[in-house]
């Protein structure tokens, strides 16, 4: 998210100061005003981004709606969280360029996510075959995964009576094969 700079602002202010992601908590911040010590207040600014040390990190995943987007600026540029992040010298980042529907995400990054740990695949090739894989991947085939076990549902917090419904379509439907699902996750070298 960029919050724009008011015209004030304009040149006093640090634009990448404005760009947060928001993690859960945040709600409870800008509502109650209620910040956990330890993990502050469920936001962090690509300004912050910028001053964290990611000398050792080989892969950044960032699966949030727009976490690839940025605002451009006349006078500053690209503003934005990717920003900070390739301030950085992080071999692989992986972003979305817009909103993320929620089920087909955890579905890409489990499969993406085992590519690279079990299978070893490079970054870029996993990535791929995590994009083919949701085009293709049919609902017989997710509920033969678990995807919609009760317990799964509620650890990833679905909507269970949205995922009740989809357990009992046919199971040749293809739920991703739309690029909405999988064209937004891009990889940042």
């Amino acid at each position: 998210k960029y919050l724009p700079m008011s015209e004030e602002e304009e040149g006093k202010v640090f634009p990448l100061s404005r760009c947060f992601i928001y993690f859960s908590g945040a709600n409870d911040s800008f509502f109650c005003g209620y910040e956990l010590e330890e993990f502050g207040n469920g936001c962090v600014s690509a300004e912050e981004l910028c001053r964290m040390n990611f000398e050792n990190v080989q892969l950044l995943v960032l699966s949030a709606c727009f976490s690839g987007f940025g605002e451009v600026s006349y006078t500053q540029g690209l503003l934005g969280i990717r920003t900070a992040l390739l301030s950085h010298k992080i071999p692989f980042i992986v972003l979305s360029l817009w909103e993320v529907d929620d089920f087909a995400s955890a579905v890409f990054m489990e499969y993406f996510y085992n590519k690279i740990i079990y299978e070893k695949l490079p970054v870029p090739k996993a990535l791929n075959d995590a994009k083919r894989y949701l085009r293709t991947v049919t609902l017989g085939k997710l509920k033969k995964m678990g995807w919609f076990k009760l317990n799964r549902i509620k650890r990833l917090g679905l909507v269970a009576d949205t995922m009740l419904e989809l357990s009992l379509c046919s199971d040749e439907i293809k739920l991703f094969e739309k690029p909405k699902y999988w064209a937004g996750f891009i990889l940042l070298k």
